[in-house]
């Protein structure tokens, strides 16, 4: 039967209590719309029956980035002129943000038996470790984001090492890539502490109700600490990468800053901006495009690649461990 063992309920239970209010909190405060509220209930659910550091994960992941959103409003709102417009988070940002973790954590859970397929939570080791990568790779891009921007030096595009004004897609400095560090830092700190005081009670329990090897040899607040680290920083510079190469930037006419989605979509009715081809008129300056050889995603498809990318590679290294 599905979650037919104590533990397993115990665990969906504390998902249920913990997403629900998650949930009504994020919609209350307008962190989230009301439909983005419901997806985060059962993204919530899932992620916190894993166990323990997926749960300190989540959370840290979310109470954190929406606050780091905030520092520093007045100088991005000079840099970003549709700054604040969209603070409250949409479906697709939602899912995005948290796809692969739920995706890892119910293939953690799920065993085969004679009858067919049964979940039983917390989920397993591989999969905490990989759910605890995805959200270190969100948190790590979001306070790249957010942080790195109020840097005094220019960023830098990775590929070619180019100066571009602040709010390119792709470009980072190093004050961005210290934070994206220390993002990753809290919640591989959070997510092993989490698992060292409150998980080897529930996880031998359904350690010996699955029939699974003793786990325990990958995980530990040093381990922990590290998958935060590294995952952070290794999705952030995925992350912009693949910004620069998918994901077009237009600079404005005066040169000084980038032009957004919307303004760089009248720009481009004006002409093409592939490989960085001008745009304009012959009276006036002509924008440019500095990034996006091929313009095909957009800043949560950005996401979701990069910590998909983030959350397999945990997944596999765990898994080899």
């Amino acid at each position: 039967m599905v979650f037919d063992d104590p533990t397993s309920r115990r665990a969906l239970l504390k998902g249920v209590t913990w997403a629900g209010a998650l949930g009504i909190y994020a919609f209350v405060t307008k962190k989230l719309t009301l439909a983005a509220s419901c997806v985060a209930f059962g993204v919530g659910t899932v992620t916190v029956a894993a166990g323990p550091a997926p749960h300190a994960a989540l959370l840290v992941f979310f109470l954190s980035s929406t606050k780091i959103t905030k520092f520093g409003a007045d100088v991005k709102r000079r840099i970003d002129r549709s700054y604040g417009e969209h603070s409250t988070r949409s479906v697709s940002q939602v899912i995005c943000n948290s796809l692969p973790a739920v995706l890892v954590v119910m293939l953690g859970s799920h065993h085969m038996g004679t009858f067919g397929g049964w979940w039983s939570f917390p989920a397993s080791e591989c999969a905490r470790v990989a759910a605890v990568a995805h959200f270190a790779a969100c948190q790590g891009d979001t306070w790249s984001s957010e942080i790195g921007v109020l840097s005094q030096s220019p960023p830098r595009l990775i590929l070619g090492w180019r100066q571009v004004p602040r709010g390119t897609n792709g470009a980072v400095s190093l004050l961005g890539l210290v934070a994206s560090a220390a993002g990753g830092l809290l919640v591989g700190l959070s997510s092993g502490l989490a698992h060292h005081f409150f998980s080897h009670s529930d996880l031998h329990q359904q350690q010996v109700r699955v029939g699974r090897r003793r786990e325990g040899t990958v995980e530990s607040i040093a381990v922990y600490v590290a998958v935060g680290v590294l995952a952070a920083v290794a999705g952030s510079v995925i992350d912009s990468v693949l910004g620069q190469l998918l994901q077009r930037s237009i600079l404005s006419r005066d040169g000084h800053s980038v032009l957004t989605p919307e303004e760089a979509q009248l720009e481009e009715t004006a002409g093409s901006t592939h490989g960085g081809e001008k745009v304009g008129t012959p009276t006036a300056p002509r924008a440019v495009a500095i990034t996006g050889t091929a313009n095909i995603l957009n800043n949560d498809s950005v996401n979701l690649v990069s910590s998909t990318l983030v959350t397999l590679a945990a997944y596999l290294w765990a898994g080899w461990e």
